[in-house]
């Protein structure tokens, strides 16, 4: 009788384990299957990365002035100016990349192609919390234009904030 329930318990045991083998076989093909949409669609959707945008000289930049001086300020003030450019070349500008030379220093720009003989814009918000005295920050910009980084330059000076008349 033992041997009876021992034989069931392991054909039992068999099936489950059979079983089971099996639904992870069927979960691994549905896994690979949904794997190889994703390469399939990642192999099709263009991206454009910093690399990606080459420098071929048909797209130039003309900014109206490179470098901008915010004067004497306060610090704790934040203050912006917008560059202004034009596409002098022949063919659509892109802008893949602005980035400040610190987190004080926050660029934003036209994320559209600018068509040649159009304008674009590129503001820059400087926030002197923290700091003091003279500074000079950079903005980095990548494009497809020859050279594909231009620098645009952002200066001051920052005089202490005077502390709280006392009451």
């Amino acid at each position: 009788m033992i041997k009876k329930y021992l034989s069931t318990s392991i054909i039992a045991g068999l099936a489950l384990f059979t079983v089971s083998c099996g639904s992870e076989k069927a979960a691994d093909a549905t896994k690979k299957d949904a794997t190889k949409a994703a390469t399939e669609v990642k192999k099709q959707t263009p991206q454009v990365k910093p690399k990606a945008v080459e420098a071929t000289g048909n797209a130039k930049f003309e900014f109206e002035n490179t470098v901008w001086n915010f004067g004497d300020i306060t610090q704790g003030e934040s203050v912006s100016h917008v560059f202004k450019f034009k596409n002098t070349g022949t063919e659509p500008l892109i802008i893949s990349n602005a980035k400040g030379s610190c987190g004080c220093t926050v660029p934003t720009y036209t994320r559209t192609p600018i068509a040649p003989g159009e304008s674009g814009e590129l503001n820059v918000t400087f926030n002197s919390r923290g700091k003091l005295n003279k500074q000079m920050k950079t903005v980095t910009i990548t494009a497809n234009t020859t050279p594909n980084i231009t620098r645009l330059r952002v200066e001051g000076n920052i005089a202490a904030a005077k502390p709280a008349a006392k009451k």
